[in-house]
């Protein structure tokens, strides 16, 4: 069953926009980030508070908590894939979609955060 014409012939199933895949899974990242050069290769971003990211962290991520997310946006350049990482992926995926609306179209969350990478026995670390 086809929904209403427009006036140009096509129905409103044509008008659909695809809904963008903004998630990997962290074993994704972790070849990302040993085979491209590191964290800054692969643009990894955690949006965790300060406390969580002197906890630790994934080494040479930059941090950006998601509530500056906003402000620093210029911060991050939009012509690399872009991963966001927070405790679970809740705050992640809301940053990653954040980035998307801002044209920031290489932006991905990263699928159940630093407790899905810790989880693996991937490495951390509590250096700055």
């Amino acid at each position: 069953m086809n929904g209403p014409r427009r006036s140009d012939g096509a129905d409103d199933a044509d008008r659909r926009v695809p809904e963008v895949e903004v998630e990997v899974e962290v074993e994704v990242l972790r070849e990302r980030l040993t085979a491209g050069g590191g964290a800054q290769a692969a643009r990894l971003i955690d949006v965790r508070e300060d406390w969580e990211w002197a906890q630790g962290h994934i080494a040479g991520a930059t941090h950006i908590p998601l509530g500056q997310l906003p402000a620093r946006l210029g911060d991050l350049d939009g012509a690399h894939d872009l991963y966001f990482i927070c405790h679970l992926g809740g705050r992640s995926e809301m940053a990653a979609r954040f980035a998307h609306q801002h044209g920031l179209t290489g932006a991905s969350n990263v699928r159940g955060g630093m407790d899905a990478w810790e989880s693996r026995g991937y490495p951390v670390t509590s250096e700055p």
